[in-house]
């Protein structure tokens, strides 16, 4: 069975209707004994990349924004330039 569906009253071979298989068949890996314990195996470092964007695009955004802060303080006079430049 897949998911949380509970069981047919009658089996789909006995009623003919929605014959699909009962269970997803994972696929059969013949690996050697480094191969099963490989950690790297399936990693797709393009995968990754994304993410590795994302987080520039934050720290980014936290950069433009103290900037703004700091801009906003000494334009109030809250603190003075030797310290913003810092």
């Amino acid at each position: 069975m897949m998911g949380c569906q509970r069981p047919r009253k009658l089996g789909a071979k006995y009623t003919g209707q929605d014959i699909a298989p009962d269970e997803h068949l994972q696929p059969t890996l013949d690996f050697d004994f480094e191969g099963k314990r490989d950690r790297w195996n399936g990693y797709d470092p393009t995968t990754y990349k994304h993410v590795v964007d994302d987080y520039q695009k934050v720290e980014e955004a936290k950069r433009q924004l103290k900037a703004q802060k700091m801009e906003a303080a000494l334009v109030e006079g809250a603190v003075d330039e030797s310290v913003a430049k810092v």
